[in-house]
């Protein structure tokens, strides 16, 4: 809580279904796409996802919005306030990361999350994570002999064959 998105999903009575408020409304979704793009561009996409995700999607805090500098911080190697720096300093850039993934999500025929994609093929939707890790296991991909921090817990299920 808050939604990353502001929407009405229980709009009153003759409204549109889940209206979406307009972008200049749109207290966070710019905001974590940006910080996204940032570590895209410093390599650090996939930790950034795990800090943040976790951050919001985990309910561990009341109201995300204050953590998400903290939690950014956590992120081996970057610092929050230089991000927003180079992102206010470097828009074009920033938002041409943010283009690109547009296009190649686009391409996929997908545009559910989480949506990865491998070889051209998408997989979309939090129940399609172990299919995904599946297809990477049949190309090479190997189990770590230890968790990598800050995941220090094997999680609750692992897909077939780990």
């Amino acid at each position: 809580s808050p939604d990353v998105i502001w929407q009405t999903i229980f709009p009153p009575h003759g409204e549109n279904w889940q209206l979406v408020h307009p972008p200049e409304k749109q207290p966070y979704i710019f905001w974590l796409v940006r910080l996204s793009c940032y570590c895209e561009l410093k390599g650090r996409s996939a930790d950034y996802q795990n800090e943040i995700h976790r951050l919001i999607w985990s309910g561990q805090v009341d109201h995300w919005p204050n953590y998400v500098k903290e939690y950014f911080n956590r992120i081996d190697g970057l610092d929050y306030d230089e991000a927003i720096k180079f992102i206010q300093e470097n828009p074009g850039e920033v938002d041409a990361v943010w283009q690109e993934n547009s296009v190649i999500q686009s391409q996929t025929g997908h545009g559910g999350v989480p949506l990865m994609l491998y070889n051209d093929e998408p997989f979309f939707g939090q129940d399609r994570v172990f299919q995904f890790i599946g297809r990477l296991m049949q190309n090479g991909l190997t189990k770590r002999k230890e968790p990598r921090a800050p995941f220090t817990t094997q999680p609750k299920t692992w897909p077939a064959g780990w």
